[in-house]
């Protein structure tokens, strides 16, 4: 029985590993062009890694932000309960998360999450402020007050219900930010010196410093992807830079000539990482000067201003998250206007075929996955003792 156990455990191990093999590399590479979405003047934040959801906020008459679905349909998610407002942080799916006041005169702000066919859900706990910030395809993730609300901690809802507080690295503060499909989570935390280093939380348990000595005092995670490949910012002594974690430690990414800064918000799993570019203002409220969404292949920054087709009036300031078809979440102007839109890869015949066949390994690279933090995570002592076990 323990044999047949271990070989089938180890033929699991050896397809995961072929598999990830194959989405380290693509047969397509990076976009040439790309066709612009317009989705208006709402403030998009969030991409789903599969699927092409995008979500974010939109005023409503009264000029408060609500969070909606804003591709591909425009939809409000609306609030809790005699809530004012809400915001949308993540997306998975058709699933969006956030936080939303809730309560007398929205009081409070609670997480939830949200679908087209059950509508928002809190995931609060009482007068406790929460919001979370993402998810898989089980499980939530984000950050809330601790018990006596003089600090955040990180936080995971087992199945969007049971609510767990993660370990930081020695003082009090966290903030969970990304999580994949295997249950690895990335974010931040306050040492016990005091400074914020980006976080990373294996799925076996405990916590790791994924700060480097190259990223000054401060660095933070924003996300990662299947292959725990970690993306974010830190703050070294030349200015903020983006950075890409990987297994043999930090590496720092470079602006565009025409910049001195850089910052690093979404990857993909096929290692495509975007951001921004700039270089400071004279003053703090001005305009970033030579401010311009990029993406960086190979380490190499890209302005994607100049793959646009057909995109007269736009100017392309941050790009905020890309998918594994390869589309890229920006927010910018367009004709002077504050506007978020969608830039989708114009793609030959071959390429579109080489997309599909990759769409079917990533799906069952994600079952794999899957199933692989079931099994981590249903041993994980924390987590058993939430759900009664």
């Amino acid at each position: 029985m323990s044999t047949h156990v271990s070989r089938g455990w180890r033929w699991a191990s050896l397809l995961g590993s072929a598999l990830l093999v194959g989405l380290s590399q693509h047969a397509w590479g990076l976009a040439d062009q790309y066709t612009v979405t317009d989705l208006g003047t709402a403030q998009a934040t969030t991409l789903a890694t599969e699927g092409g959801l995008v979500a974010g906020t939109v005023q409503d008459a009264q000029g408060q932000p609500i969070a909606h679905e804003l591709w591909p349909q425009l939809i409000p998610a609306g609030t809790l309960p005699n809530g004012l407002f809400s915001f949308a942080l993540g997306a998975h799916d058709s699933r969006i998360v956030g936080f939303s006041g809730t309560g007398a005169f929205s009081l409070h702000s609670h997480a939830y999450v949200w679908d087209q066919a059950s509508g928002i859900q809190d995931l609060g706990t009482e007068e406790l402020f929460s919001a979370a910030t993402t998810l898989n395809i089980d499980d939530i993730a984000g950050y809330a007050d601790s018990a006596d609300q003089t600090h955040t901690v990180p936080v995971v809802w087992l199945d969007g219900e049971d609510i767990v507080a993660l370990p930081t690295l020695g003082s009090t503060n966290g903030q969970i930010t990304a999580m994949n499909e295997a249950g690895e989570l990335t974010g931040f935390s306050t040492t016990a010196s005091g400074e914020t280093h980006c976080t990373f939380w294996p799925a076996a348990g405990g916590v790791v410093d994924c700060h480097a000595p190259n990223g000054g005092a401060t660095s933070l995670g924003l996300d990662l992807n299947s292959t725990a490949q970690i993306v974010g910012s830190a703050e070294p002594p030349e200015g903020t830079r983006g950075f890409v974690r990987l297994p043999w430690g930090m590496i720092l990414l470079p602006p565009l000539t025409d910049g001195t800064r850089s910052a690093a918000y979404g990857i993909n799993d096929y290692g495509e990482i975007v951001g921004e570019s700039w270089t400071p203002g004279a003053c703090g409220n001005c305009p970033r000067p030579g401010q311009a969404a990029v993406v960086w292949s190979n380490g190499t920054p890209l302005k994607l201003q100049d793959r646009l087709v057909n995109a007269p009036g736009w100017g392309l300031t941050r790009a905020l998250a890309i998918d594994n078809d390869g589309q890229i979440l920006v927010v910018g102007t367009l004709n002077g206007q504050d506007h978020s839109a969608l830039l989708t890869p114009v793609d030959s015949p071959v390429t579109a075929w080489y997309k599909w066949q990759a769409r079917i390994q990533r799906h069952y690279q994600a079952q794999f996955d899957h199933w692989r933090k079931q099994i981590v995570w249903y041993y994980r002592p924390e987590f058993a003792r939430a759900q009664g076990r």
